[in-house]
């Protein structure tokens, strides 16, 4: 099987125009025999024309952003709208099927305005364990594992079916409780093809 590792940063930003609050993800290809570089190249010294994107739009829902050209830089608005909820699939579909470096950022505005709940903070796509065979794991020393929808939290836990939250507290939806070390603290599921895991760093008291 495949992993999905989830690294998922909040923008602190304030993001304008259209792009407000929206869910921004950005592609990375590393290709060639010679050491690592975008796979599409580099235009010529002087020329400002953009490549276009080396994923197909259409076919994830994405808004191509025309900001670098060296790399793929799309938003995908998982948050509003009638789209937002089938969008959640679609983002899934999109880390599963382009297997180079990938990283998303969440805008933070969003989060905040909503007292900093799960159900507007990073989202984080439910695989249920009947489908395929890819395992996303994700980490952040901010979860917090009351894990509904409007609990203070940093995890937007969507089922890629629905796009609607999955709730993630000790005996809901099947997610079980296991520690780690000292400080890590791991949840995992048999009905969901996650695992969420937080290791905090305790400082020593001397």
């Amino acid at each position: 099987g495949s992993c999905i590792a989830l690294v998922a940063g909040l923008n602190a930003r304030d993001m304008s125009g259209d792009h407000k609050d929206e869910y921004v993800h950005s592609t990375f290809r590393w290709g060639g025999s010679e050491g690592p570089g975008p796979s599409r190249g580099v235009p010529p010294r002087g020329s400002r024309a953009l490549a276009p994107p080396a994923i197909a739009c259409e076919q994830y829902s994405l808004k191509a952003l025309p900001l670098s050209r060296t790399v793929d830089i799309f938003d995908i608005d998982m948050y509003t709208g009638d789209s937002s909820n089938n969008n959640v699939g679609r983002y899934y579909a999109l880390c599963r099927d382009h297997v180079a470096l990938q990283v998303t950022t969440s805008c933070f505005s969003i989060w905040r305005q909503n007292k900093k709940t799960n159900g507007f903070a990073k989202v984080i796509p439910a695989v249920p364990s009947t489908e395929g065979n890819t395992r996303i794991f994700f980490f952040d020393d901010n979860l917090e594992w009351e894990g509904k929808e409007d609990s203070p939290g940093i995890c937007n836990l969507r089922d890629v079916r629905t796009g609607e939250f999955v709730e993630f507290y000790e005996g809901r939806n099947g997610f079980c409780r296991e520690t780690a070390a000292r400080h890590t603290v791991i949840y995992y599921s048999p009905e969901y093809r996650n695992v969420l895991v937080k290791a905090c760093h305790v400082p020593e008291i001397r």
